[in-house]
């Protein structure tokens, strides 16, 4: 494993059922401000990505997982100091159709 993404996968629109996106939130204890948001999916269905950039029919992922999503806007800021994580808890299976 490399833990380089080989193949992207998504949910657009009404097809991500299961995706829930919490409020944004600012932190700014690495002196920049960061939006925060937490994201869950709840045995959402995500497609693959067509290198036409459509959406698979047939390869799909199921996801379960809860996690942060950080965004900031400041490329003078790359790369933030490390910071201490909770553990991460992990479960995503892939079926095949």
């Amino acid at each position: 494993m490399t833990g380089e993404i080989t193949q992207p996968y998504q949910c657009r629109g009404e097809g991500c059922m299961g995706v829930t996106l919490g409020p944004v939130r600012i932190d700014n204890s690495l002196g920049v401000d960061i939006e925060l948001r937490d994201v869950s999916f709840d045995n959402a269905v995500l497609r693959a990505v067509q290198p036409d950039g459509s959406l698979s029919d047939t390869d799909t992922v199921t996801v379960r997982a809860a996690l942060v999503g950080a965004f900031f806007d400041d490329p003078g800021v790359v790369p933030l100091p490390p910071v201490t994580c909770a553990p991460p808890t992990l479960d995503v299976r892939r079926w095949c159709g």
